[in-house]
Protein backbone atom coordinates (compact mmCIF):
# COMPACT_ATOMS: atom_id res chain seq x y z
CA UNK A 1 0.00 0.00 0.00
CA UNK A 2 3.21 2.60 0.52
CA UNK A 3 4.42 1.82 -2.65
CA UNK A 4 1.35 2.48 -4.21
CA UNK A 5 0.91 5.89 -2.33
CA UNK A 6 4.45 7.17 -3.68
CA UNK A 7 3.97 5.84 -6.83
CA UNK A 8 0.86 8.22 -6.74
CA UNK A 9 2.62 11.31 -5.31
CA UNK A 10 6.12 10.77 -7.91
CA UNK A 11 3.03 10.65 -10.51
CA UNK A 12 0.95 13.78 -9.43
CA UNK A 13 4.41 15.51 -9.14
CA UNK A 14 5.78 14.19 -12.92
CA UNK A 15 2.16 15.10 -13.69
CA UNK A 16 2.39 18.99 -12.53
CA UNK A 17 5.89 19.62 -13.52
CA UNK A 18 5.28 18.67 -16.92
CA UNK A 19 2.19 20.67 -17.03
CA UNK A 20 3.99 23.95 -15.67
CA UNK A 21 7.17 23.64 -17.88
CA UNK A 22 6.93 20.92 -20.77
CA UNK A 23 4.00 22.11 -22.34
CA UNK A 24 3.93 25.66 -21.96
CA UNK A 25 3.75 27.43 -25.18
CA UNK A 26 7.45 29.35 -24.58
CA UNK A 27 9.14 26.35 -24.17
CA UNK A 28 8.65 24.54 -27.30
CA UNK A 29 8.52 27.93 -29.58
CA UNK A 30 7.62 26.66 -32.75
CA UNK A 31 10.75 25.18 -33.27
CA UNK A 32 9.65 21.76 -34.91
CA UNK A 33 6.86 23.36 -36.99
CA UNK A 34 9.51 23.76 -40.18
CA UNK A 35 9.73 20.18 -40.13
CA UNK A 36 6.40 19.45 -39.06
CA UNK A 37 5.23 21.59 -42.05
CA UNK A 38 7.76 19.61 -44.34
CA UNK A 39 6.93 16.76 -43.54
CA UNK A 40 3.18 17.33 -44.55
CA UNK A 41 3.96 18.36 -47.65
CA UNK A 42 6.04 15.61 -48.75
CA UNK A 43 3.73 13.02 -47.31
CA UNK A 44 0.56 15.11 -49.53
CA UNK A 45 2.71 14.98 -52.43
CA UNK A 46 2.90 11.12 -52.19
CA UNK A 47 -0.11 10.36 -51.07
CA UNK A 48 -1.08 11.91 -54.53
CA UNK A 49 1.61 9.40 -56.21
CA UNK A 50 0.42 6.34 -54.31
CA UNK A 51 -3.66 7.02 -54.10
CA UNK A 52 -3.66 8.48 -57.57
CA UNK A 53 -4.07 7.62 -61.39
CA UNK A 54 -0.97 7.80 -64.03
CA UNK A 55 -1.21 11.27 -64.70
CA UNK A 56 -2.04 12.26 -60.88
CA UNK A 57 1.23 10.06 -59.79
CA UNK A 58 3.51 11.80 -62.47
CA UNK A 59 2.20 15.17 -61.37
CA UNK A 60 2.71 14.66 -58.20
CA UNK A 61 6.17 12.99 -58.93
CA UNK A 62 6.96 16.72 -60.89
CA UNK A 63 5.99 18.69 -57.79
CA UNK A 64 8.06 16.46 -55.38
CA UNK A 65 11.02 17.19 -57.69
CA UNK A 66 10.53 20.92 -57.66
CA UNK A 67 9.65 20.79 -54.19
CA UNK A 68 13.29 19.33 -53.05
CA UNK A 69 14.73 21.67 -55.41
CA UNK A 70 13.19 24.93 -54.05
CA UNK A 71 15.79 26.50 -52.18
CA UNK A 72 13.38 27.23 -50.08
CA UNK A 73 13.27 23.84 -48.67
CA UNK A 74 16.38 24.07 -46.45
CA UNK A 75 15.18 21.23 -44.36
CA UNK A 76 17.45 19.01 -46.81
CA UNK A 77 20.82 18.49 -46.64
CA UNK A 78 22.30 18.56 -50.02
CA UNK A 79 23.22 15.15 -49.71
CA UNK A 80 19.59 13.90 -48.83
CA UNK A 81 18.04 16.49 -51.26
CA UNK A 82 20.25 14.60 -54.12
CA UNK A 83 19.13 11.05 -52.89
CA UNK A 84 15.39 12.21 -52.72
CA UNK A 85 15.57 13.41 -56.15
CA UNK A 86 17.33 10.81 -57.50
CA UNK A 87 14.79 8.30 -56.12
CA UNK A 88 12.02 10.17 -57.25
CA UNK A 89 13.48 10.22 -61.14
CA UNK A 90 13.34 6.55 -60.02
CA UNK A 91 9.58 6.63 -59.28
CA UNK A 92 9.15 8.30 -62.71
CA UNK A 93 11.23 5.98 -64.36
CA UNK A 94 9.14 3.24 -62.90
CA UNK A 95 5.79 5.28 -64.24
CA UNK A 96 6.62 5.76 -68.11
CA UNK A 97 8.04 2.07 -67.89
CA UNK A 98 4.66 0.61 -66.73
CA UNK A 99 2.57 3.22 -68.82
CA UNK A 100 4.43 3.02 -72.12
CA UNK A 101 5.92 6.14 -72.31
CA UNK A 102 9.25 5.20 -73.40
CA UNK A 103 11.02 8.16 -74.20
CA UNK A 104 9.68 9.51 -70.35
CA UNK A 105 11.52 6.58 -69.14
CA UNK A 106 14.59 7.22 -71.26
CA UNK A 107 14.50 11.18 -69.85
CA UNK A 108 13.92 9.95 -66.27
CA UNK A 109 16.43 6.97 -66.02
CA UNK A 110 19.03 9.72 -67.53
CA UNK A 111 17.75 11.92 -64.82
CA UNK A 112 17.93 9.39 -62.00
CA UNK A 113 21.50 8.24 -63.18
CA UNK A 114 22.80 12.22 -63.16
CA UNK A 115 21.18 13.16 -59.61
CA UNK A 116 22.19 9.08 -58.33
CA UNK A 117 25.96 10.04 -59.53
CA UNK A 118 25.88 13.55 -57.54
CA UNK A 119 24.12 11.80 -53.97
CA UNK A 120 27.44 8.98 -54.73
CA UNK A 121 30.09 12.60 -55.02
CA UNK A 122 28.29 14.37 -51.94
CA UNK A 123 27.85 11.11 -49.92
CA UNK A 124 32.20 10.76 -50.67
CA UNK A 125 31.50 7.50 -52.56
CA UNK A 126 34.87 6.18 -54.46
CA UNK A 127 35.28 6.46 -57.85
CA UNK A 128 35.39 2.66 -57.44
CA UNK A 129 32.36 2.26 -55.28
CA UNK A 130 30.82 4.57 -58.06
CA UNK A 131 31.50 2.09 -61.17
CA UNK A 132 29.88 -0.34 -59.43
CA UNK A 133 26.97 0.91 -57.65
CA UNK A 134 26.37 1.90 -61.60
CA UNK A 135 26.45 -1.43 -63.26
CA UNK A 136 24.20 -2.66 -60.45
CA UNK A 137 21.57 0.76 -61.33
CA UNK A 138 19.43 -1.59 -64.15
CA UNK A 139 15.79 -1.10 -64.91
CA UNK A 140 15.73 -4.38 -62.40
CA UNK A 141 17.21 -3.20 -60.02
CA UNK A 142 15.23 -0.03 -59.87
CA UNK A 143 12.08 -1.28 -60.16
CA UNK A 144 12.96 -4.05 -56.95
CA UNK A 145 13.78 -0.71 -55.26
CA UNK A 146 10.91 1.40 -56.12
CA UNK A 147 8.38 -1.56 -55.82
CA UNK A 148 9.79 -2.40 -52.10
CA UNK A 149 9.73 1.87 -51.05
CA UNK A 150 6.38 1.99 -52.96
CA UNK A 151 4.66 -1.09 -50.71
CA UNK A 152 6.54 0.00 -47.57
CA UNK A 153 4.67 3.34 -48.16
CA UNK A 154 1.04 2.23 -49.30
CA UNK A 155 0.27 -1.29 -46.78
CA UNK A 156 2.39 -3.21 -48.52
CA UNK A 157 0.52 -2.49 -52.18
CA UNK A 158 2.01 -0.72 -55.18
CA UNK A 159 0.49 2.60 -55.90
CA UNK A 160 -2.88 2.56 -57.35
CA UNK A 161 -1.70 3.50 -61.29
CA UNK A 162 0.92 0.52 -61.50
CA UNK A 163 -2.77 -1.92 -59.72
CA UNK A 164 -4.91 -0.37 -62.61
CA UNK A 165 -2.60 -1.65 -65.60
CA UNK A 166 -3.77 -4.74 -66.73
CA UNK A 167 -1.31 -7.84 -66.68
Amino acid sequence: MRLVLLFIKVWTVFVAVMLLFGCSKKAGSGRFEPLGRYMRQQDQLTAGYLHGDAAQARKSLGQLMQYYQDPKTKLLTDTARAQSIYQTYCRLFMLETRTGNEAGAEAALAKAREWQLQFYKLANASDKDIADLNKKFTPEYIQAMVDERDKRQNRGELPQYAQAIPK
